[in-house]
């Protein structure tokens, strides 16, 4: 009931030389609609930026991963080979070492 008397007093605005007030508001409407643009504009600047700084941080994420994984890879290629010579050397100064304990003092 009351939205049918809110369209008879719209109607009886318009049609009882209230179409000043309405350009005026117009007027106020058109000031609304510039800062709303400016408004949408400087988000669009700040998303763009976001954007940007998302990509960036991807990006950094991939090569951190890169460092870490590659020498780990690399460490698991070159070192088996090395460790087993370092064991060799190491399993001979043990048995030094015990035949030097071995020894009457």
């Amino acid at each position: 009931m009351k939205n049918i008397e809110d369209n008879n007093n719209k109607e009886e605005t318009l049609s009882a030389g209230g179409l000043k007030e309405v350009f005026k508001s117009g007027l106020e409407l058109h000031d609304l609609v510039e800062e709303n643009l400016k408004v949408s504009q400087e988000i669009l600047k700040l998303t763009k930026y976001i954007r940007k700084y998302i990509v960036w941080q991807k990006i950094l994420s991939w090569i951190k991963l890169f460092l870490i994984i590659v020498p780990l890879i690399l460490a698991l290629t070159y070192l088996p080979p090395f460790l087993s010579g370092f064991s060799s050397s190491f399993q001979d100064l043990i048995e030094t070492l015990g035949a030097y304990s071995q020894l009457p003092q």
